[in-house]
């Protein structure tokens, strides 16, 4: 994991659902093999957004959400 993932992956974690932690990890953890691989893109960000929403607690979904818009807005 490099230092951005760990940043991303260290702020994410912060606001997983406790009951939810490994759901999250293994989300990462595909993330972060797909950045490592060059095959992380719009399309696949799209279609994990609603697990990462999924997994974060209620009222942290807003920030969690910019985030990921604002990793989007890069791609």
């Amino acid at each position: 994991m490099n230092m951005p993932q760990k940043m991303f992956h260290d702020f994410v974690m912060g606001m997983v659902k406790d009951e939810r932690r490994d759901d999250a990890e293994r989300l990462m953890e595909e993330g972060f093999a797909r950045q490592d691989a060059g095959t992380f893109d719009a399309t696949y960000l799209a279609s994990v957004t609603p697990t990462y929403l999924d997994v974060v607690k209620d009222d942290q979904v807003e920030k969690v959400r910019a985030a990921i818009a604002s990793y989007a807005a890069r791609l």
